[in-house]
């Protein structure tokens, strides 16, 4: 309880109250913690227990987290909106800079989301440069997760059931008999393929070369790699000796993703600046599948917990000034106020704020 002499301010009797709760200076302004990234990023509070929910709760009234996520988007483009994102950067205590799943899509594969490993690590390289000649001191790469190519291959078995039809010309003569016709229409899927017979087959074929001294050529992915009989089967081979889904090559493979989040490892060393391996993370998990959604590329709600947990304790390391228990508050708790005269707090605090200025 505070005592208050007769004759003393009201005023300054809040603002010990406050003191004796809460032992810290209070801000006027909350700093900013930017999330910069794709849709990793963008999606950080639609998961239940977002990773970028977790902070949020993490740093309420102390810290205001600031959503730049962009889906689709690669380190590419990135680089192009830095002047837009960052054109003031004043009060910017930490950027997280999250690229690099979609950097990492194959070069066949829809979209044009493929950056080359090189391009990728001198772009993420001018991000970082960009926010330090800005006055950002404080910067967190994050690494691509692992992808789940069993949930690539699920999405890509599913697209390849889709049917679409085309809408029929627009003649009012002919519109009815068009439609007609297509009532008539019956779609066949294709049948169902036997692996155990297809390996069987390449088997024979192998055993058969085998014997007539013949090379294995035919069996050689590009990467002089001989696949038969344990290989995977012919027709679903890409030029990487992958498996395909549904006669389709996979739009991202996780091998080829660990190789970018290398890249943003070796940056980071290089610029000193610290990283959240979450590939190597994310792949020590016993359940990798579980920490993505059905398409195997974003981020379930326990994947959004990986993340949440490993970027605090990266943080909390590499910066022990931004951990939230240490950081000042904006304004005091309820309990500090007179509720005859909420506003005599504010009229010390201001006072003294000045004079400190």
């Amino acid at each position: 309880m505070i005592l208050v002499s007769e004759g003393e301010l009201p005023e300054r009797a809040c603002i010990q109250a406050a003191e004796t709760i809460q032992p810290k200076s209070f801000i006027f302004e909350r700093p900013k913690i930017v999330l910069f990234g794709d849709s990793l990023t963008e999606r950080g509070y639609q998961e239940a227990r977002g990773w970028a929910s977790g902070l949020t709760n993490v740093y309420a009234r102390k810290a205001d987290i600031v959503l730049r996520g962009f889906s689709g988007y690669n380190t590419r483009w990135a680089l192009e909106m830095m002047d837009y994102i960052f054109h003031d950067a004043t009060n910017v205590q930490l950027v997280t800079v999250f690229f690099g799943a979609n950097d990492a899509a194959m070069p066949h594969a829809p979209g044009p989301h493929h950056i080359p490993l090189l391009e990728y690590k001198d772009n993420l390289k001018k991000i970082v440069e960009f926010l330090r000649k800005k006055g950002v001191k404080n910067i967190i790469l994050i690494t691509p997760p692992p992808v789940s190519e069993d949930g690539r291959r699920d999405v890509l078995k599913w697209m390849s059931n889709i049917i679409i039809i085309t809408s029929p010309p627009v003649s009012e003569d002919g519109q009815r008999d068009i439609l007609k016709w297509m009532s008539n229409v019956i779609f066949i899927t294709s049948p169902p393929v036997s692996e155990d017979e297809r390996r069987d087959i390449l088997k024979r074929q192998l055993d058969e070369a085998k014997a007539a001294g013949m090379g294995l050529d035919r069996y050689k992915n590009v990467f002089g790699e001989a696949k038969a009989a344990g290989m995977a089967l012919d027709r679903y081979k890409n030029i990487h000796g992958e498996e395909k889904a549904a006669g389709m090559a996979l739009d991202r493979y996780n091998n080829v993703t660990k190789t970018y989040a290398e890249s943003c490892k070796d940056l980071g060393s290089e610029l000193n600046v610290p990283v959240v391996d979450l590939w190597s993370s994310m792949m020590g998990e016993k359940d990798l599948k579980a920490m993505m959604v059905k398409d195997g590329l974003h981020l379930s709600s326990a994947g959004n917990q990986h993340v949440f947990r490993q970027l605090l304790i990266t943080l909390e390391k590499a910066y022990p000034s931004l951990k939230a228990d240490d950081m000042a508050s904006q304004f005091p708790t309820w309990k500090s106020f007179d509720p005859k005269d909420p506003a005599a707090f504010f009229r010390v605090w201001k006072e003294e704020a000045r004079t400190n200025e």
